[in-house]
């Protein structure tokens, strides 16, 4: 676990005062199942003189990250050999595909965007040569790690991996996995939508983005 030791910046209130204040925390990008807040220096009431002042209400707001499963299994897939690839995303490692060339490239469109925990190589023998893995969002390096992998853990999102292959004659994998979670245009839109409209001085925001959930859900859009 990791934490944050910071005073959170108060704004004023619907009123414009400073009762009912409310306050905004950078986050972080960490996988995150529970969050604990540990408040010390408060202020006592000034009507009772002996009750702390609390918190009304506390909104997180943030990219929900569901079961791992694997995201490139039968994806689309292109390679510096024509015609040939899917035996890397085909979830078989009796097939496996073989490359002549010095300098290899291999490009899995994930048909979405993901968030990639690992990468997993499975070589027909040893690791041969170097690889270089970007993740790719909108064609543009998003993340990217340099080295020899079976496995490669490298936590980032990526719509499309980007694989080059360096310093041999001749490349063998039987398949190449990348286990994360990956999520539609929808989900991204209604994330967005939770993001922008969650303030905590409105009441109405979980209607409204109730109807713009829904109209999102009926929507006809791919990625």
């Amino acid at each position: 676990s990791s934490g944050i030791n910071a005073e959170w910046p108060l704004r004023p209130g619907r009123d414009e005062s400073y009762y009912n204040p409310w306050g905004v925390l950078q986050g972080w990008d960490k996988l995150t199942s529970k969050v604990r807040v540990d408040m010390r220096d408060g202020n006592i009431d000034p009507w009772y003189g002996k009750y702390y002042f609390g918190i009304r209400q506390m909104i997180i707001t943030g990219v929900e990250h569901g079961n791992k499963n694997v995201v490139s299994l039968n994806k689309q897939i292109k390679t510096n050999k024509p015609s040939a690839g899917q035996e890397l995303i085909d979830g078989d490692i009796s097939t496996y595909w073989t490359s002549d060339e010095s300098s290899s490239w291999i490009k899995i469109d994930l048909e979405g965007l993901c968030v990639i925990d690992h990468v997993i190589f499975e070589w027909l023998d040893n690791i041969q040569g170097r690889q270089k893995i970007q993740y790719l969002v909108g064609g543009k390096s998003n993340l990217q790690k340099e080295g020899k992998f079976n496995i490669i853990h490298l936590f980032g999102i990526a719509g499309q991996l980007s694989i080059e292959l360096q310093n041999s004659t001749t490349y063998s994998i039987r398949e190449i996995t990348a286990v994360g979670s990956c999520y539609s245009a929808k989900d991204i839109l209604k994330i967005k939508v939770n993001m922008g409209f969650i303030k905590p001085d409105a009441s109405y925001n979980l209607y409204v983005i109730g109807d713009i959930s829904g109209i999102i859900e009926q929507l006809e859009i791919g990625m």
